[in-house]
């Protein structure tokens, strides 16, 4: 391995398998920053290992070749000032992980005000966030995707006044925090969560919580992406707008001091537009409040237990709900608080109350799902709900998932 204009290579033996390999060491102080562009490359069986934190300063660029497996001790980690490019390949990923031993978590990669695009790829990040996060990025540009994370304790991306896209990665189950946590998307960039599977957290924390983010800031958008749980909120929208079109919402169950969980939730005014989602087994689909507002179109909801749209939460004042081409099916109450809205038009709508609203098109009665115990929820040719509901792909739908409807 090359760091500056140093190569160290070191004969050893593979903690607790007793196999020989060669490791790539460097021993640095407890801040190493490179001094130019750098690269790091391993070949099959081996890894670079890092011991202090590496800082790529700006102008700086460290690339990480595909196939690389670079182990971070106890609290070492990355600061990118520069540029981090690790962009791995679909048989060659990249691995960013810990030795077998001792069994502590490393910092993780902090990008400070790193604001061309960094890129993650084809990516196994794992047992990372020592210091909070595996990732943490403030005034930086990062695009993460094909990754995979492993044994995260606290959560796993934080961002502040910077972009993030994040796609077609798995998220395994982490401890009691947040698994993303935005806030302030800048005027200009981008955040964009598309096409990830998100297992459950644990406790009474959201899934992605993000903020502050009314126009002229970026608007962020969730796209088709699985979401399989957590004791709180799937998506949390405070204080701005979003776009949450084609994902899946399934098993959102209390686990805190709440009446219950959400799916998707909104405070301080925000504006939401979901369109094209499936809700299934929840506490419930959707909570909006504080003079926020919810559009929903050609949304299912099906085995939400206590509400469909809550459109108040612990008194804090009401929200409202514009509902249209929706599909509701052995659900809860649809509404929950209706009275205290600050607005509430159905329309065109497949849902038990359809007698309430009058005259919009609204109707009632059994929608003759396919297969909703295998989590097939396309209507049958003759169904009298046509037309309505989300059109997602049954094969989205994880295989063998068990529905908590209580």
């Amino acid at each position: 391995m090359r760091i500056g204009t140093k190569i160290f290579i070191i004969l050893a033996v593979l903690a607790g398998g007793g196999a020989l390999g060669f490791y790539f060491y460097q021993a640095p102080p407890a801040q190493l920053v490179l001094s130019t562009d750098t690269v790091w490359a391993t070949t099959a069986g081996n890894s670079l290992i890092i011991s202090n934190r590496v800082v790529v300063p700006a102008g700086a660029t460290l690339t990480i070749k595909p196939g690389t497996t670079v182990l971070f001790r106890p609290r070492a980690g990355l600061t990118i000032r520069g540029r981090l490019l690790a962009e791995g390949a679909e048989q060659s990923r990249i691995r960013l992980a810990r030795p077998r031993v001792p069994f502590k978590l490393w910092a993780g990669i902090r990008f400070e005000n790193a604001t061309n695009e960094n890129r993650l790829t084809h990516i196994d990040i794992e047992s990372a966030g020592s210091e909070g996060l595996a990732i943490y990025a403030t005034n930086a540009t990062v695009t993460i995707e094909h990754a995979r994370f492993f044994g995260a304790l606290r959560g796993v991306i934080r961002t502040v006044d910077s972009s993030l896209i994040l796609r077609r990665s798995v998220v395994d189950p982490v401890g009691d925090n947040e698994i993303i946590n935005a806030r302030r998307p800048p005027v200009g960039g981008v955040f964009l969560i598309e096409g990830n599977t998100f297992y459950p957290n644990f406790g009474y924390k959201d899934v992605i919580d993000v903020a502050d983010c009314h126009p002229p800031r970026a608007t962020p958008r969730f796209l088709d992406n699985l979401f399989l749980g957590s004791g709180d909120d799937g998506i949390d929208v405070d204080k701005g707008i979003a776009y949450i079109a084609g994902n899946i919402f399934v098993n959102f169950n209390l686990s805190g001091h709440k009446k219950y969980a959400d799916g998707i939730s909104s405070g301080g005014g925000g504006k939401l537009m979901v369109t094209n989602n499936l809700f299934v087994g929840n506490d419930a689909a959707v909570m909006i409040s504080e003079g926020g507002h919810v559009t929903l179109l050609n949304n299912t909801f099906y085995r939400n237990r206590n509400n469909v749209v809550s459109l108040d939460e612990r008194n804090s004042g009401p929200g409202g709900v514009t509902m249209r081409d929706c599909l509701l099916w052995q659900n809860g109450p649809t509404f929950e608080f209706a009275e205290r809205a600050t607005e509430l038009v159905v329309s065109n709508s497949y849902l038990p109350e359809a007698a309430q609203w009058p005259g919009q098109g609204n109707q009632t009665g059994d929608p003759r799902f396919l297969d909703p115990a295998n989590g097939n929820f396309q209507l049958a040719a003759d169904s009298p709900a046509a037309g309505r509901g989300a059109t997602i792909d049954a094969q989205r739908f994880p295989r063998g998932l068990t529905v908590e409807c209580r």
